[in-house]
């Protein structure tokens, strides 16, 4: 009997033909899409970092413009991440938005850049200088991990007279002084052990930390000589302190025979601050001493 015929005869209206559902048990459930995976939170970018202390400051583009010589357009781009950002331009952004040290980094960080701590004030130069003027009528000096000059005493600066003023230019490296050959080089005697233990000291600081500047005035004056060390020459220390150097320098007042003692100087900064060492030059006789003690 067909759908239609049974449709006139219960009086029911056709709706077409019938589906019977012959699977067994109930119907399954529709399956559901599985969750997406929650996005990681981006961190926020130097130009969402600006955009913010600029709302916070409430200036205007306009206005931050005119405070730090930066152009609206290319503050728009860095907000917008279209343009990155330079030291010196977020340098230029933190002064012109006020912003406290740890917002600056902040900004640093933000723009690719790595933050180093803060080294902490610098050494007051006349207790410095009062240091090695304690030493007198001994030759000291007092210098910094590039071997750069930072303060010296009357016999030091006395010694230093008279030599090529290019290497008397700030900022005076005594490790170039010495061993240039238009520096005191031509003055030392044996100056081959001088020099190699000089030189192997620098080289011994370099392995401990790479200092760029340091690198390349050794490199520089490892191409005036032989470098090799005699044989007998004293292990160095690590370090710009702690080796003891004899040395006989030609004086306009004669042969001085010294002894170099460097020593590290403990500063109130702490680890992260600079790291100065103190050179004082002792007479290994009673000659040597008697022509320190002549006043200049």
């Amino acid at each position: 009997m067909t759908s239609q015929v049974m449709a006139a005869v219960c009086g029911c209206p056709y709706r077409g033909r019938m589906r019977v559902d012959r699977s067994d048990g109930p119907a399954a459930p529709p399956t559901l899409p599985a969750p997406r995976p929650a996005a990681a939170e981006r961190p926020p970018g130097v130009g969402d970092l600006l955009r913010e202390w600029r709302r916070r400051r409430g200036l205007s583009q306009l206005a931050l413009s005119e405070r730090t010589g930066i152009s609206t357009r290319h503050l728009s781009y860095v907000e917008n991440g279209r343009a990155g950002a330079s030291r010196d331009l977020v340098r230029r952004l933190a002064d012109g938005l006020d912003l406290p040290d740890a917002a600056h980094d902040a900004l640093l960080v933000a723009a690719g850049f790595v933050v180093h701590p803060d080294p902490g004030p610098a050494p007051d130069r006349r207790e410095l200088q009062a240091v090695v003027d304690a030493h007198l009528p001994v030759p000291a000096l007092v210098f910094d991990e590039d071997w750069n000059l930072v303060a010296a005493n009357a016999p030091v600066r006395e010694l230093l007279e008279g030599l090529p003023e290019r290497l008397r230019r700030e900022p005076v490296n005594m490790l170039r002084l010495t061993l240039d050959p238009d520096g005191l080089a031509p003055s030392i005697e044996d100056l081959p052990r001088v020099r190699a233990a000089l030189l192997a000291r620098v080289d011994a600081q370099l392995r401990q930390r790479a200092r760029p500047v340091l690198a390349a005035v050794r490199a520089e004056v490892g191409a005036t000589g032989v470098d090799a060390p005699p044989a007998s020459a004293p292990e160095p220390a690590a370090g710009p302190g702690g080796v003891l150097i004899p040395l006989v320098l030609q004086t306009p007042r004669g042969v001085v025979r010294l002894v170099s003692t460097t020593t590290l100087l403990a500063l109130p900064s702490g680890a992260g601050g600079p790291v100065l060492a103190l050179e004082t030059f002792s007479p290994a006789d009673a000659a040597s001493a008697a022509l320190l003690a002549e006043p200049g």
